[in-house]
């Protein structure tokens, strides 16, 4: 019996250090311009670099990278992403935006950064 209740205090206690995580979540969709491809993007989020790699465009359909970041609860934070010689400068509030897509695009002869953000996970087709 006591083992049962030791393996019930381990699952709620895994449980509670799960949902209470201070991990920001970002998607970072590949562009879909040719222009943008092995084009270096990096991230920094309060000036530290948590990201930094080329850019793969595709044709068909959009893909993914997914990365985490740990901040501190109930935190604003300034996420900067560098694309070529353009910075994009972006504030974000934890636990608020929790979940965020960077959607870099090339309009206009012009490289542009999008993002969204929201508290609740995206759910992508």
């Amino acid at each position: 019996m006591k083992i049962y209740l030791n393996i019930i205090i381990c699952l709620i206690a895994i449980t509670f250090i799960s949902c209470s995580s201070n991990n920001v979540n970002i998607l970072i969709e590949q562009p879909i311009n040719e222009e943008l491809d092995n084009k270096v993007m990096s991230i920094k989020i309060n000036e530290k670099e948590i990201f930094k790699n080329s850019l793969k465009a595709t044709i068909i359909a959009s893909t993914y990278q997914e990365l985490t970041y740990k901040v501190d609860e109930n935190s604003n934070n300034i996420m900067k992403v560098y694309i070529d010689d353009e910075v994009f400068v972006f504030n974000f509030t934890f636990p608020k935006d929790k979940y965020i897509i960077i959607s870099p695009t090339f309009n206009h002869e012009k490289v542009n950064v999008s993002i969204l953000k929201q508290s609740k996970k995206f759910t992508l087709f």
